[in-house]
C-alpha cells in the first residue's frame, strides 16, 4: 500500500501540462521516471530502504545469524548496484533532479524509519536490521545530493559490509550463550565473553561513525556536500537523527553488556573462535577508515564517474 501511494505521489509530483507541447513531452518524461520508480520499489526490498524494507527484516529475523550477515550486506549491496546503475542512466536526463529528489526523500524516510525503530524493537537482530536501513538511507541521500556524495555512497555502502557482517557473526555467538535474541531479558555479557562483548562495542562505536571509523569518512564527505548545497532542512534531520541512532544504539548494546542477565535460562560456554573472526572484520573497516588504498579509491573513483 505505501509503495503504491509512494508511486502516485512520486509520479504526480509534476506540473499539469498546459500547452499542445506539453502534453506531447508528459508520456515521454514519464517514461524516463518509471525505471527509477520501478527500481527503487523492486530493489527496496533488497536494499531495506522505505517503503518495502519490512521483507529484509523479516527476512533477518527468520534466517540464522551468518544468513543476516549475507541478507544485510551482499543482498543489500546487489540492490545498490542495481540503484546505482539506474541512476547512472538517468543522470544526463531531463528527470535527473527529479531522480534526485526522490532518492533524497527516500534517503530521509528510511534514516528515520531506522532511527525510530531501533528504540522500539526488544529483539538484536531486528534492531541491527533496523541498522541497515538507517545506513542505507544514508546511501540514498549521498546519491541523492551527488557531486562528492556519489562516491561517499559509495564507499559508505562498500565499509558498512564489513561492519555489519562483524556485527551478526558476534550475534551468533550471543544466540550460543543465551539461545535468545530478547533485548530486555539478557545482559551481563562482558563477564560471560569478554571477547565477544569487545567486539560489539567496539562495532557500536564504528558503526556509529566515531573516527576512525570508515563511515565518519563517508558521512563527514555526505554532510560536506549538503552544506556545500545549503540545504539546510537537510542538514538539520540528518543531524536530528543521527542524535536519535546513537542514542539508540550506544544504549542498546551497553544495556546487552552491562546490565544484570534477567534471563532464567544458563548460558553456556562461548565459542570465542567466531567472536575473534568477526573482530577481524572490523579491524579492516578500521583500517579503512585511516588509511583508503589507492587501489581502492581508484575503483570507486571509477565506478562513480560511469
Amino acid at each position: 500500500m505505501c509503495a503504491c501511494v509512494f508511486s502516485l505521489t512520486s509520479v504526480g509530483c509534476t506540473h499539469c501540462p498546459t500547452s499542445p507541447n506539453e502534453m506531447n513531452q508528459v508520456p515521454q518524461l514519464e517514461m524516463q521516471k518509471s525505471p527509477i520508480i520501478s527500481v527503487h520499489h523492486a530493489g527496496s526490498c533488497k536494499l531495506e530502504l522505505f517503503p518495502l524494507y519490512t521483507v529484509g527484516i523479516d527476512a533477518n529475523f527468520a534466517a540464522p545469524a551468518p544468513a543476516s550477515a549475507l541478507i544485510s550486506t551482499g543482498l543489500v549491496n546487489a540492490g545498490f548496484l542495481a540503484l546505482l546503475r539506474v541512476y547512472k542512466l538517468l543522470a544526463g536526463t531531463e528527470v535527473f533532479p527529479w531522480v534526485r529528489s526522490v532518492l533524497l526523500i527516500v534517503g530521509i524516510l528510511s534514516l528515520g524509519v531506522g532511527a525510530l525503530f531501533l528504540r522500539r524493537t526488544n529483539n538484536y537482530k531486528r534492531f541491527l536490521s533496523y541498522s541497515t536501513v538507517e545506513n542505507m538511507g544514508i546511501a540514498a541521500i549521498g546519491l541523492g545530493i551527488g557531486g562528492i556524495g556519489v562516491w561517499a555512497a559509495l564507499f559508505h555502502v562498500f565499509c558498512h559490509t564489513l561492519v555489519k557482517s562483524s556485527l551478526f557473526l558476534q550475534m551468533a555467538v550471543v544466540r550460543q550463550v543465551y539461545d535468545s535474541y530478547r533485548i530486555n531479558r539478557i545482559g551481563d555479557y562482558i563477564r560471560i565473553n569478554r571477547v565477544g562483548a569487545v567486539g560489539l562495542l567496539t562495532g557500536m562505536v564504528v558503526l556509529l561513525a566515531f573516527p576512525p571509523s570508515p563511515l565518519f569518512v563517508s558521512e563527514l564527505m555526505i554532510l560536506k556536500q549538503v552544506i556545500t548545497d545549503r540545504n539546510w532542512w537537510l542538514v538539520a534531520g540528518l543531524l536530528l537523527l543521527m542524535c536519535i541512532v546513537i542514542y539508540s544504539f550506544g544504549s542498546r548494546l551497553i544495556r546487552l553488556c552491562y546490565q544484570p542477565n534477567q534471563d532464567r535460562l544458563h548460558p553456556s560456554k562461548a565459542h570465542k573462535a567466531l567472536s575473534w573472526s568477526a573482530l577481524s572484520l572490523l579491524a579492516a573497516a578500521v583500517v579503512l577508515g585511516m588509511w583508503q588504498p589507492e587501489l581502492l579509491q581508484r575503483i570507486i573513483t571509477e565506478i562513480a564517474a560511469l
